[in-house]
């Protein structure tokens, strides 16, 4: 599905706690959209969401927002990220299944 855009996607395959994310993320700035994916419990997508802010990301999108389990807990993560940061505005696509936190640059 990517190999349209390969010349415009970059993908780092990394578990975002590495140390070293940090560093390969900078050294493609400025990046304007991130897709977060990865472990669904609440404090991993907080970490994820809030690195993405860190590093000034216009558009960070999550997927399974319209599930919520004991082992995927993203709506209840995304809802504490905007319920602290009030810089994004939320786009919901595909019957609530992602959600687009799309930073809002009055505020």
């Amino acid at each position: 599905a990517t190999k349209l855009f390969s010349d415009k996607l970059i993908l780092i395959k990394k578990s975002s706690d590495d140390i070293t994310i940090i560093d390969d993320l900078l050294q493609y700035d400025p990046i304007i959209f991130s897709f977060v994916d990865g472990l669904q419990f609440v404090d991993n997508v907080l970490h994820d969401l809030n690195m993405m802010d860190k590093l000034n990301r216009k558009v960070i999108c999550v997927d399974d927002y319209n599930r919520l389990t004991n082992i995927s807990q993203v709506p209840l993560a995304i809802e504490q990220f905007t319920k602290n940061n009030k810089n994004y505005d939320m786009i919901y696509q595909n019957n609530n299944k992602e959600v687009y936190l799309v930073r809002n640059e009055k505020n």
